[in-house]
């Protein structure tokens, strides 16, 4: 399967998209968290990563079928594959099949982090050679994601002065988007330089053989 390229690769636009795909996340969180607490459910966790995973995949398919033959099948991988440890460990949980003496979520994160990695991988894996590079930075982007957001429990006992921690919190849950934007972008334009390039070799060893002939 061969990349349809129709603009060219922008990474500045790139990183935006993520960046309001992670605003979108967000919101959808919210929308999700008030809804639970509405009819009683609550001391859940499955809601934040289908929240997060659905606004940043939709950001990344609509920017991304630009170059490749994609369908619907990068937000629903996507979804199931960030959002599985999630529902995993809240039925443990909820179960008590173990009682995990601290706050799972940075476990959620950290699992999710390399199950949609690693799945985004396959997918790009069979419309394109050697993508590689985007497990690898998909990896580190939503690493300082998650970083960046679990650091919002700690800023507190940075300063007494609640503005400053306003703004630094502020900070953080907007810089989400931008590192998994950066690392993505860059890994897809990786991507798809190497890709023109083996077209590019294809193409002139078969014209070369051609005229050889």
């Amino acid at each position: 399967m061969k990349p349809q390229q129709f603009t060219p690769f922008s990474l500045s636009r790139w990183i935006f998209d993520s960046f309001w795909g992670w605003l979108l996340g967000i919101i959808v969180i919210l929308i999700l968290s008030s809804l639970l607490d509405s009819i009683g459910i609550e001391n859940l966790q499955f809601y934040v990563g289908i929240g997060v995973i659905t606004g940043m995949s939709f950001a990344q398919y609509r920017h991304i079928r630009r170059y490749f033959h994609f369908n619907i099948s990068w937000m629903i991988w996507s979804i199931l594959s960030f959002s599985m440890p999630f529902v995993l460990i809240d039925g443990i949980k909820h179960y008590g099949l173990y009682s995990f003496s601290q706050n799972p979520l940075m476990l959620c994160v950290i699992l999710a982090t390399f199950t949609v990695s690693l799945t985004q991988y396959l997918l790009l894996k069979k419309s394109m050679p050697y993508p590689w590079s985007w497990c690898i930075f998909s990896i580190i982007g939503w690493s300082l994601a998650g970083i960046a957001t679990l650091a919002l429990e700690y800023t507190p006992s940075l300063t007494h002065n609640n503005m400053i921690v306003f703004i630094i919190n502020v900070i953080l849950i907007l810089s989400g988007g931008i590192f998994i934007g950066i690392f993505t972008g860059l890994a897809a334009r990786k991507i798809l330089t190497t890709t023109e390039t083996i077209h590019l070799t294809s193409f002139s060893s078969t014209v070369y053989a051609f005229f050889m002939a």
